[in-house]
Parts: structure tokens; sequence; C-alpha cells
């Protein structure tokens, strides 16, 4: 407990508390007679202080808790044999992976309530990659079995998600996710290169941070399987020329 709140922390939560039950006053009636002097006095009813300590209490509660949430990859585009059989190889490592990669928060001021981290987060992205390729026509291997080729990596430049229950049962969750794949040559320099951002907002009783970020991770696998099917990633990472007149996927997810 004493890692996530200082003694600071915890007076600047202590007034923040106060300062939203102050604003929120004329919805309040009785309860929100209390005021705050410039030298901190006593709050002048027992109704307010006691909301007050429930409040916090409950703050530092969840403060110490860690929502674990999973990626579950989903193929959101019509297969296609728009790799004809061509082999790929795909790293296993995918860098830049925050932790946490989100917070859950409280009262109209978001107060960090709680930290989200990724089970299994690449892993689960690899998975969602190899799953991308398979179904545009390609065999993926593992760069171990082909070294003098160009091989797909992965680097999560950006993920970053929020939500929050101040008007409960209804949560608000948000944030974004950007996947930034690469094809390398053996000696390391980059042949092709495209990032994929997309954004999650939503809110609802049913909300959930997992919802949230398998939505945007998921329309980013769909970004990044419309350039699979391009005959241009297909000649960067295969050599391969396209025998497709025209794109599989007429427009970009």
């Amino acid at each position: 407990m004493s890692s996530m709140f200082d003694q600071s922390g915890l007076k600047r939560i202590i007034r923040l508390f106060v300062l939203q039950i102050v604003a929120l006053r004329p919805f309040g009636g009785r309860m929100a007679v209390a005021t705050l002097s410039r030298q901190d006095t006593p709050i002048n009813t027992l109704s307010l202080h006691s909301i007050g300590l429930t409040l916090l209490a409950a703050a530092l509660a969840a403060g110490c808790s860690t929502q674990r949430v999973s990626l579950t990859p989903d193929i959101l585009l019509p297969r296609s044999s728009a790799g004809e059989g061509s082999t790929i190889s795909l790293s296993p490592v995918v860098e830049g992976i925050p932790d946490p990669v989100g917070r859950t928060t409280v009262t109209l001021f978001h107060l960090p309530a709680g930290k989200v981290r990724l089970d299994r987060g690449a892993e689960s992205i690899v998975e969602g990659l190899r799953d991308a390729l398979e179904a545009t026509g390609y065999r993926v291997a593992s760069p171990v079995d082909m070294p003098d080729s160009p091989a797909l990596v992965c680097r999560v430049t950006r993920m970053r998600f929020r939500s929050n229950n101040w008007a409960a049962p209804i949560i608000f969750t948000g944030g974004e996710i950007e996947l930034t794949l690469s094809l390398l040559d053996p000696s390391g320099r980059t042949i092709w290169q495209e990032a994929y951002r997309r954004k999650y907002h939503d809110d609802g009783v049913d909300e959930s941070f997992e919802r949230g970020v398998n939505q945007a991770f998921n329309k980013a696998l769909a970004a990044a399987m419309y350039d699979f099917a391009s005959p241009e990633f297909l000649e960067a990472c295969c050599g391969t020329k396209s025998l497709a007149p025209t794109r599989v996927h007429s427009s970009r997810p």
C-alpha cells in the first residue's frame, strides 16, 4: 500500500475528494454545506466527513488492485490466397509493450484506482500476426529456419487505455494501440514498414477494459492484413511478383 500512495499523495486525494463534493453542492442539499478555508479547517458537517472517508477508503482499496486482460486475435477480413503459398519469416519478439497498458480511474477527477496489465502480450500479438498472414495465403516460418530471408518484426509504438466508473453502472473506456510492422533483410535494413494505429472509445453497463483493448488490436490486425494482401508486400517479403491484377480487398479497414 505504501508503495502506491505516499503521504503527499494521500493529502492530494483527500483534497480532491473534498473539492469534488463541494463542486457538487448544488445537487446535494444539506450534504454540501462544507467549505475549505486557506488554513484547511475541518469539514463542517459530519455527513460530509463520513462520505469523504468512505470514498477515500474505496479509492485506496481499489488502488492496490491489478487487472489482467488477454488479447484474443480475431480475423475480421475475408480469407484470401494473395500470398500465393509463399513462405514468410515472422519474428517471435515484440518490443515496446508498455507495463501497465492502462489504468482504471474513479471520480470526476480521474483518480488512479488500479493498473491494467497484459497476459501473454507478445505471444498473443505474434499469434494474431501469424493468423492474419495465414489467412492471406502465406506459410509462416521462424527466422531461425530462414536466416537469409527478410523477417517481419513488430513493435508496439503505442498502447494506452483508461476506464472510469464515476457514472457507475455506466463505464467509460477509451484508448488506442499502434503496431509498427517492418520487414528487415538479413543485414537489418528496413525494406518495408507500416504503422497501424486504431482507437477505441465507448461506454455502457457492459463495457470492459478487455473489450476495448481487443477491438483496437483486431482493427489494427485487419489493416495489416489489407497490406499483407498487396502485391508490394508479397514482392518485398518473398521476392515474388503477384499474379493478381488488383488488390484482394477493395478498401482499407
